[in-house]
């Protein structure tokens, strides 16, 4: 996540006018000290609902950290409130160490700060690694070793810091590698298809993207640097054309390549194939925020804009005309109802956070194996569907294995994809044989989309894995 203070007084005076299409309404609404310089969802009291965290950049010695727990009703409750007496850049969440239980990570100027969570909402037991100009960071397992380790950004040192997990909570700084000018936002996943995550870094100064590929041996190679225009400042990593292979997004304060989507070729190499001009963003989200299927995106750009995923590329679909000053953004699926809802700050008289929910109809059924096919749909054809599982055993005990979906006759050529409550692409197979076991996922609620080629069928729905 980037530094956002100077650019909030600048986009607070940006005019928002509305497009037709609205598919967000304000659910809830609450106020907030600062605008955030970083936001994460996740399950923090493992409950079943998405929580959030929001990191509040007070000033350059203050940040504040707030949690906010689903209380079932679209209102999110505070949970507890803790200043720290640093600058707060970014915010992630994940299990560091093992227990089942949902951290954070929070990076500071001079060091990393991991909190541990109880699995009750709480987070505490403080533990802090030195670094150098700390901007952003990443979490991911890039070692291949089973425990989590944290990549961060060097600001001035214009470098990438690996820290290596012991599965415990603990890190070992490990070595730095050279990327472009002011660092200020990374993501990492695995772009060239060889099942180790790779690193993708967006640098202000040089105005351009640094992409460091896994070597496989504990580190990365050396930057190999795509322009992307004057200051980028965040960036996402995803399919968006359908070819299959990640590719990459990126905003930038720059009115001529305000977001610029960048097509990966499954080996590491990317082109440009669309620039969208006209904005400032500060944020980028890509997720299925229309319920076609299809990976959209949602930028904050003096309000929240929508581009939807269409034949000719990315189209604006929507503007919010009320949320000004819109930077760090967040979705999850709050109310479950199989929509992608948003947590996005905006300032009227003082400075807010809403909760936006979707109000697309957006999952066909949830959890009703009797009832799979939604009759509003006129094109589906419920007589070659059997049934679709509401829940799965993959505990090694050779029963209910599997993501097992049942047709009247043969498997038909079908495409699965499946999400994680937070939008995260958890499994996608183009030619699903019913092979699915939920390998390496934890025990949960995940919501999936089934494609049948020939008949162009959408099935939608959650699925629970229990071991």
């Amino acid at each position: 996540m980037s530094r956002l203070l100077p650019l909030f007084l600048f986009i607070i005076f940006i005019s928002i006018t509305s497009a037709a299409g609205q598919i967000f309404q304000e659910a809830d609404a609450w106020s907030l000290s600062a605008l955030p310089s970083g936001i994460e969802t996740g399950d923090f009291n493992k409950d079943g609902r998405a929580d959030i965290a929001i990191l509040e950049y007070n000033s350059w010695n203050e940040c504040t950290l707030s949690i906010y727990l689903n209380a079932a009703n679209n209102k999110l409750t505070l949970k507890e409130r803790k200043s720290y007496k640093v600058a707060g850049y970014s915010l992630r969440t994940n299990d560091l160490n093992k227990d089942g239980h949902l951290d954070l990570v929070l990076t500071m100027p001079t060091q990393l700060m991991l909190l541990l969570g109880d699995g009750q909402g709480n987070f505490n037991a403080a533990k802090t690694k030195n670094i150098r100009d700390g901007y952003a960071s990443v979490v991911n397992d890039f070692n291949k070793d089973g425990h989590l380790d944290i990549a961060t950004t060097n600001f001035l040192d214009q470098s990438v810091m690996l820290f290596t997990g012991n599965g415990k909570g603990g890190f070992t700084e490990n070595d730095a590698y050279k990327v472009g000018a002011q660092p200020a936002s990374i993501e990492s996943s695995d772009v060239n298809q060889d099942t180790y995550p790779d690193l993708v870094v967006g640098n202000q100064a040089s105005g351009n993207i640094s992409l460091l590929l896994n070597n496989k041996q504990g580190g990365f190679g050396a930057a190999k640097n795509y322009p992307v225009g004057f200051f980028p400042n965040n960036l996402a990593i995803a399919e968006l054309n359908g070819d299959q292979y990640l590719d990459i997004a990126v905003v930038s304060l720059n009115e001529k390549e305000s977001i610029t989507l960048l097509s990966g070729d499954g080996q590491g190499g990317f082109t440009p194939f669309q620039i969208i001009p006209g904005y400032i963003p500060a944020d980028i989200l890509i997720k299925d925020f229309t319920c076609d299927a299809r990976p959209d995106i949602l930028i904050s750009s003096g309000g929240l804009m929508l581009f939807e995923n269409s034949a000719t590329g990315f189209v604006l679909k929507n503007q919010a005309t009320n949320w000004h000053a819109a930077s760090s953004i967040a979705s999850a699926d709050f109310n479950l109802d199989g929509g992608f809802d948003v947590i996005a700050p905006f300032q009227r008289n003082n400075v807010e956070v809403a909760l936006l929910t979707n109000i697309k109809d957006c999952a066909l059924y949830l959890n009703k194996e009797e009832d799979p096919v939604d009759p509003k749909q006129p094109d589906i054809t419920p007589s070659k569907l059997v049934s679709i599982p509401n829940i799965f055993t993959p505990n090694g005990d050779g029963q209910n294995e599997f993501f097992e979906i049942k047709w009247s006759k043969d498997i038909p050529e079908n495409e699965l994809t499946v999400y994680d409550r937070w939008g995260g692409l958890v499994h996608s197979n183009k030619h699903y044989q019913n092979n699915w076991n939920g390998s390496q996922l934890a025990e949960g609620v995940y919501f999936y989309i089934i494609q049948v080629n020939k008949s162009k069928e959408v099935f939608k729905g959650w699925v629970t894995i229990a071991r």
